[in-house]
């Protein structure tokens, strides 16, 4: 049932509110053991079927920390805490001006924020479920507590954890995890780095007057694209390649290409001439575009600059000519 019109603009931007019982929260962490920084090890959850990552719904009046230390050691029984990391985020420190602040991400060390955000739409009951993901550490020498029953936790080394979950979102998330991790413990590259469709984009910096997309500092995260992080692609590269905005280049590139395969030859110094008694126009493909294996009378898609204005110039003649063999029947 459509929502009664308040009279209000309608915004510009795509959105959907959702009231307080169409939504849920969850919170999870994904459960490392640092004992040894060169082999890392995850915490994966096994059921009957099934290997999974910790998690659960939040209680209302609980923080997201909370909710993800509590649900990894409900399910799992080991005690832990979240661990900081060296990330890139979009939340703004604390030290940051009220105005003018610009929505940039940016590379943060000792982040106990959420690395990963993930939306699901779930069927029964209908509802919108928000899972925010934590990066935790094992708490060594703690005791044991007993967990969950129908839950049988494992370290698991991370290469193996990778292989081993059952679904390919959870994957991803430990491998960005183990990355993340990974650079913040030795300083390294990631070797864990995957590219995922929500890593497009996202331009890092350290400053406000660096560019989107320029990585700036020392910090590996700083210095290349350890984690799967993808600029943007300058414009002026694109369109020089061929793959930016629509137009002579981005079109005739294949023309252009001498190793190019399929592209239509079309003598640059054809043209046609104006008649002066009214009959159709000469040329010397008799009356057709310039380039022999043009019959279609259509603009060709591949071609260089000089051969598309010579088209458009047979063109124009063309019409011309027939408005004045027009003229000359209805004398």
């Amino acid at each position: 049932m459509a929502a009664t019109s308040l009279g209000g603009q309608d915004s510009k931007l795509v959105s959907r509110h959702l009231s307080s019982e169409e939504f849920v929260e969850s919170c999870g962490a994904i459960l490392f053991d640092l004992t040894d920084p060169d082999n890392l090890s995850v915490c994966l959850i096994r059921t009957q079927k099934e290997w999974l990552l910790a998690k659960g719904r939040r209680n209302y009046g609980e923080t997201r920390q909370d909710a993800a230390i509590r649900e990894v050691i409900e399910e799992t029984g080991f005690r832990c805490s979240l661990f900081p990391v060296t990330m890139p985020t979009r939340a703004t420190p604390p030290e940051a001006p009220a105005v003018g602040y610009p929505d940039k991400a940016r590379v943060f060390d000792n982040l106990i924020e959420p690395f990963s955000c993930e939306i699901r739409e779930c069927r029964k009951p209908i509802r919108t479920k928000f899972i925010y993901w934590y990066i935790a550490a094992l708490d060594v020498g703690a005791q044991k507590l007993p967990g969950e029953p129908h839950y049988k936790p494992k370290f698991i080394p991370v290469q193996q954890a990778i292989q081993t979950l059952t679904f390919e979102a959870d994957r991803r998330l430990v491998a960005k995890a183990a990355g993340l991790v990974s650079i913040t413990l030795k300083g390294g590259s990631d070797q864990w780095a995957i590219s995922t469709p929500s890593d497009a984009g996202i331009g890092m910096s350290t400053n406000d007057e660096a560019a989107d997309g320029q990585i700036t500092g020392e910090h590996p995260l700083r210095i290349g694209n350890p984690i799967g992080v993808r600029a943007p692609q300058d414009p002026k590269a694109a369109k020089q390649s061929g793959k930016g905005k629509k137009g002579i280049k981005g079109k005739c590139n294949r023309a252009q290409n001498p190793n190019s395969n399929g592209a239509t030859a079309i003598p640059t110094a054809a043209a046609a001439t104006t008649p002066s008694n009214g009959e159709a126009a000469s040329h010397p493909n008799n009356g057709q575009p310039p380039g022999s294996n043009n019959s279609s009378k259509k603009k060709p898609k591949n071609c260089t600059a000089e051969e598309l204005t010579a088209f458009r110039k047979w063109k124009k003649e063309r019409i011309k000519a027939k408005r004045l063999a027009r003229g000359t029947e209805q004398q």
